[in-house]
């Protein structure tokens, strides 16, 4: 695991070869011939484990129960309908609700979630007893990765005692949230979670370096289509995710991207995921504090007195 989170940029440019990444992102058709290096991996009813060299584990897929992916399907009309975006993930629709930290030095609920409102918050609460049972999963698969994106003792403070987003922030335009949304963590213990709507094309090779330290990504994909394969370069794997199946993986430390995509159908992707910039700020925000200085206090405290831009993150506009 080392070894691949310390890799330098130059490295991880290596890991894909050059030909191949030209054509992701030109959305050329990938043949097999051209990942004959790869292992497959097939889906199956039984659990997949991929471990590294020194036994930590990189990359964990089971099936969730059949309820779960009936409530994704269900409640599907919750999430607004917003224009698709398109970039290197291909083009789809996309709703980012996340506990949010970049750019600031206090954390605040995203865009996305403030301006979705109720129907937000509905969706989300019907999805949480899938986000518990991922988190035990987890807990149960990989306890050293859950422990890493579990310990923040000054956010456990302010989201028990139901602590306001501290400076809301929205998009250009948009009016401030009607209602004052509590911090708090929105997919179990995953700070964020976007849901990417009818993906048509298959993403160019990516490494999520702003995620925490050793955390697990979990990707939970539902739809009408085949499956696809997640690519995983520098451990040359190729993983099938079908529907009914969940896949955790270190994504931080593995380059990876879908490929193919199977044509036809609406594939529906939930990626859950924490970035090291909320615990960036619980680490900072824990140091001794001067004692008027209460959590409360500073320039951060209160929603902000009118809109300001939200900041712009790999997955999908804050």
């Amino acid at each position: 695991m080392k070894d691949l989170l310390t890799m330098t940029k130059v490295q991880q440019t290596k890991v894909v070869p050059a030909d191949l990444c030209k054509k992701f992102y030109q959305r050329k058709k990938v043949r097999l011939e051209d990942l004959k290096a790869f292992t497959t991996c097939a889906s199956a009813p039984e659990p997949l484990v991929i471990k590294g060299k020194n036994k930590q584990t990189l990359a964990l897929r089971l099936r969730i129960p059949e309820s779960f992916l009936t409530t994704l399907k269900e409640t599907k009309h919750l999430l607004p309908q917003h224009p698709e975006k398109s970039g290197r993930r291909g083009e789809y629709k996309s709703r980012n609700y996340c506990l949010w930290a970049k750019y600031a030095d206090h954390p605040y609920m995203s865009a996305d979630l403030l301006e979705d409102g109720e129907s937000a918050q509905e969706w989300l609460s019907a999805q949480a007893p899938l986000f518990k049972y991922l988190s035990d999963q987890l807990k149960l698969g990989d306890f050293e990765s859950y422990n890493n994106m579990h310990t923040h003792p000054w956010l456990d403070k302010l989201m028990v005692k139901k602590a306001p987003t501290l400076r809301q922030k929205v998009s250009q335009g948009q009016p401030m949230a009607s209602k004052i949304v509590p911090l708090h963590t929105v997919a179990g213990i995953w700070y964020r979670r976007v849901v990417n709507c009818d993906q048509k094309y298959a993403g160019a090779p990516y490494r999520d370096d702003a995620d925490v330290k050793s955390s697990m990504n979990c990707i939970v994909p539902w739809g009408t289509w085949s499956g696809a394969y997640l690519l995983f370069w520098e451990i040359k794997k190729r993983v099938q995710v079908s529907e009914g199946e969940v896949l955790f993986f270190q994504s931080r430390a593995l380059t990876h991207n879908v490929s193919p995509l199977a044509p036809g159908g609406n594939p529906n992707v939930l990626d859950l995921y924490s970035h090291q910039a909320v615990l960036d700020v619980d680490r900072k925000r824990r140091r001794p504090q001067p004692k008027s200085a209460g959590l409360g206090a500073g320039p951060s405290a209160g929603p902000s007195p009118g809109p300001s831009p939200t900041g712009s993150g790999k997955r999908g506009r804050q």
